[in-house]
Parts: C-alpha cells; structure tokens; sequence
C-alpha cells in the first residue's frame, strides 16, 4: 500500500479508531498497527523528499554562484580587451583594417556627468525625493496590542518547525 497518499492513510487510521464495532481487539489492532507502519513510512519519506529538495536547491545556488563568478570574470575579460584595443587605438593612431571578421571601430560617447565634489555643486543641480512608505514596525506593534489600524490586520501564517 505504499503508493496511498499521507491523507488517505490518516483517514484510514481516524476510521479505524473511531469504528472499531465491527472488529474483534485483534483484528482492530492490527489493522491499527498497518496504518501507524504505514503512515510512520509515508511521513519518513516527506521528510526525507523535503530534505532531498533543500539539498538540491543549495547544490543549484553553489551552481549559480560558479556561473556568476565564470560571468564576471569573462565580462571582465571583454572590458579589458576594449581597453586594449582603445590604448593600441591611442598609441598608434589606427585601428586593424575592417573586415568582416574585424568589425571594430571606436567613436566617444555623448559623456556623462562625473560629480566628484558634490559639496561644492549649487544648489539648483540637486534634486530632493522623499520616500514615504508605512511604517510596519510600528503597525505591528499598535495591532499585537490590541489596537486597530484602519487599512491593516494581523497576519498569522502557519509554520512548520523542524524543517530549514
């Protein structure tokens, strides 16, 4: 019977101790000691599913961590090319003649503001932007006290404990 679903087998063993009548002790017995094996095993193997899971996630973030280092330090090689071709570009004036294998040229860009002594700007070049947002900290604490907040409630949400 292992391919019954955790539900079923604790509706199965809810059935069988609350309508026993129809049993000897030892039959009902028995038939209540299948169903605790049976939902013990079903419950060891949620678990170690769960765990299988938890694991696979933590493999796939070490995975992603190796492919964004493996990203970075290939980007960083593509910059350090440019710069190399702009300083060869600099230094002697001309670039490797185009091509369709070398379709290289260089142009400057439209520029952009390098504010490297913000103190000294005036002060029609700063702009203010005010954040407003709730405070949560303070709604939580007004509603575990009892008060209502109009617009807010206590959200509870079950947890399950044992688990990461």
């Amino acid at each position: 019977m292992a391919d019954k679903r955790l539900i079923d087998i604790q509706r199965e063993l809810i059935l069988a101790q609350s309508d026993y009548d129809g049993m000897d002790e030892q039959q009902y017995l028995a038939q209540v000691e299948t169903l605790t094996k049976e939902l013990y095993a079903k419950e060891d193997a949620v678990h170690k599913y769960y765990q299988y899971l938890e694991d696979t996630i933590e493999r796939a973030k070490k995975e992603k961590e190796k492919i964004d280092k493996y990203i970075k330090v290939q980007s960083n090689a593509c910059e350090r090319l440019k710069q190399y071709v702009i300083n060869v570009y600099n230094e002697l004036g001309e670039l490797p003649m185009y091509s369709e294998f070398n379709p290289v040229t260089i142009s400057e860009t439209a520029g952009s503001a390098d504010v490297f002594d913000p103190h000294s700007l005036p002060a029609d070049y700063w702009k203010r932007e005010i954040v407003e947002k709730p405070d949560k900290n303070k709604i939580l604490k007004d509603l575990r006290d009892g008060k209502k907040v109009p617009g807010a409630r206590l959200e509870k949400k079950q947890m399950i404990r044992g688990l990461k």
